[in-house]
């Protein structure tokens, strides 16, 4: 469970019962100039335990920093540069408002697209595309914009 208290994200984890436990929470927040905009679940290293990948916005939608937290109940730690080659922009008013997990470009593996682009990154004609494209490795940001 993830609640949003004054621009940090506080994720709730179960107890032993399987109740989701306000004591055993934790704050997720690395810097004061993100503003929190989208996050997802997924279990990237395929232990089990999904992982928390979180959208922000830089500056007040002047950019996006994409940031992946791994987890395991007791606390987080960023993971993002074992994962990701490039995961943020800076540009005036330019920001992503949502992330979406699933196979973009039909080659077996799951990609992560983003969506809702602003400024800079709504070129195209408003059909710009921004994708990280999963190389087995690594996820590489790909663009059309």
């Amino acid at each position: 469970m993830v609640r949003f208290i004054f621009g940090k994200q506080r994720v709730f984890t179960k107890n032993k019962e399987g109740v989701f436990d306000r004591q055993i929470g934790f704050n997720i927040q690395t810097d004061n100039t993100l503003q929190f905009l989208d996050i997802d679940f997924f279990d990237f290293d395929e232990d089990g335990i999904k992982e928390i990948l979180v959208m922000n916005n830089k500056h007040t939608y002047n950019g996006y920093y994409l940031k992946l937290y791994k987890f395991n109940f007791e606390s987080y730690s960023d993971i993002t540069g074992s994962y990701f080659d490039e995961t943020q922009y800076d540009g005036e008013n330019s920001w992503i408002k949502w992330l979406h997990i699933f196979d973009y470009d039909r080659d077996g593996d799951l990609d992560i697209l983003a969506d809702g682009l602003f400024g800079d990154l709504n070129k195209n004609n408003g059909n710009g595309i921004i994708y990280w494209k999963n190389t087995g490795e690594k996820f590489v940001i790909t663009s059309n914009f």
